[in-house]
């Protein structure tokens, strides 16, 4: 992609999924990073975390599965899902909009639905550890500038991984906590935006 758009090197900023491919970008293509963004990412082996497991396997039974997708297409029930897996800390952020958007890119027709179970399928898949441990030795050189802004009440991803992360990472100079749950960014978007800002734009020494 980088080659495509003739981008030889880039700021990269990556939350979830994102994050986990954030860092074997920086395992292994380490000049394509001028600094580095890790936002409530998946890291090591917690591909799903423990308290999403249940979760992703129900949505895989024969039954169970189609009909709880079904039950998610609606906003009602999806709000609720939301709320109670704490991607949020403070529930008013799950507005009807924001939520109307996550069901009608991922559950709002047949289609959607299907390449949800098959997106939830592959968490299962146990190479998703194997890449993200394999690439931790190559991520123990990264040295460019590197920043964790976490949200500290994701139950899935919490600050504790940030603080492994944070021990592994040379380049690793600045931590952020901000008290959001799993979506820090649509829970404090001016605060993260604001942050963000900050770490990439002010010159240090070391650049």
């Amino acid at each position: 992609l980088l080659e495509t758009l003739s981008l030889e090197r880039v700021h990269v900023v990556g939350h979830d999924h994102g994050g986990a491919i954030a860092q074997l970008l920086a395992a292994h293509h380490p000049d394509r990073i001028d600094r580095l963004v890790l936002c409530n990412a998946e890291a090591y082996d917690n591909w799903p975390s423990g308290d999403e497991r249940p979760y992703v396997i129900a949505m895989q039974l024969p039954v169970i599965g189609p009909l709880l997708r079904l039950a998610l297409s609606s906003r009602k029930t999806s709000k609720f899902i939301l709320r109670e897996a704490k991607a949020v800390n403070n529930p008013s952020a799950l507005t009807d909009e924001l939520v109307a958007g996550y069901v009608r890119a991922n559950l709002s027709d047949s289609h959607k639905r299907a390449k949800t179970a098959r997106f939830l399928a592959g968490q299962l898949d146990p190479g998703n550890n194997r890449h993200t441990l394999e690439a931790v030795g190559r991520f123990r050189r990264f040295d460019r500038p590197t920043m964790l802004l976490w949200g500290t009440e994701d139950p899935h991803f919490g600050p504790e991984w940030a603080d492994r992360l944070a021990t592994d990472i040379p380049g690793f100079c600045r931590k952020e906590l901000l008290r959001t749950g799993h979506l820090v960014m649509e829970e404090q978007p001016h605060r993260f935006a604001a942050l963000l800002v900050d770490f990439l734009t002010t010159r240090r020494t070391s650049d």
